[in-house]
């Protein structure tokens, strides 16, 4: 006989959260308790972008069999500007009623994985090229992959990053990772038309979105960070230097 729950409605399955659901778990939990989510998204026009990608691919992977990540440049962006936006790297220690603003960057890089979502972190990001950046995701994410990754993987990390994009999320609004404050959503690549020199031609954009916690962050701090990070993007061999 099929079971049914307290409502009388037949039940298909019990599902038993465990393991890296249970982490999950605990902390979004902890994050709908004692955090005070925003989320603010801005439109970038990543055409130059990737028209920079497709020469570089040529010669970072194709000549030289180097890796060359989308993610990276977002990544080098983010780590670039953190510095003048610190509220934005940093956490806030509840025991104390302090906000603890770090000198260095550490990335967590969110990974989809056989065991749910994991988010390694990639350490002292902050003169990292976006070449160095490109082959430490690859590395990471095969770590994870392998299940090869060591606990030094899953800690220490300072702001985090989440590319729902590549599952085709146009718009979301990602979790920050307790005990950050700040956590960026890189969504999927359209096309939509522009308006360039007057004319209105074609174009290819993306949504960047930011999630931070409006208790220890203001709105200006977190919406400079999302601008100087968009500008960057679209400007791109900036973030090459």
């Amino acid at each position: 006989t099929q079971p049914v729950d307290q409502t009388g409605v037949p039940v298909a399955e019990d599902i038993s959260i465990t393991g890296g659901e249970k982490v999950m778990f605990d902390q979004m939990s902890r994050l709908a308790k004692n955090y005070a989510s925003t989320t603010t998204v801005a439109r970038v026009d990543v055409t130059p972008l990737l028209d920079l990608y497709d020469d570089l691919k040529t010669t970072w992977v194709d000549e030289q069999g180097d890796s060359l990540s989308l993610t990276a440049f977002t990544a080098r962006a983010a780590s670039q500007m953190l510095p003048e936006y610190p509220r934005l790297n940093a956490e806030y220690v509840e025991e104390e009623n302090i906000l603890r603003v770090y000198d260095q960057v550490n990335l967590g890089i969110a990974v989809n994985s056989n065991d749910g979502l994991i988010v390694p972190t990639i350490y002292d990001t902050g003169d990292s090229s976006v070449k160095d950046l490109s082959q430490s995701i690859e590395a990471i994410a095969t770590k994870v992959e392998d299940r090869e990754l060591e606990p030094k993987d899953l800690e220490n990390g300072t702001f985090s990053i989440s590319n729902a994009g590549s599952l085709g999320a146009y718009m979301n609004t990602p979790q920050i990772n307790p005990p950050q404050t700040a956590i960026l959503g890189v969504c999927k690549i359209f096309e939509d038309a522009g308006v360039v020199d007057g004319e209105v031609v074609p174009r290819r954009y993306m949504h960047l979105c930011l999630t931070y916690d409006h208790r220890v962050v203001e709105g200006a701090e977190a919406v400079g960070f999302l601008q100087s990070v968009k500008s960057k993007l679209e400007s791109p061999k900036s973030v090459l230097q």
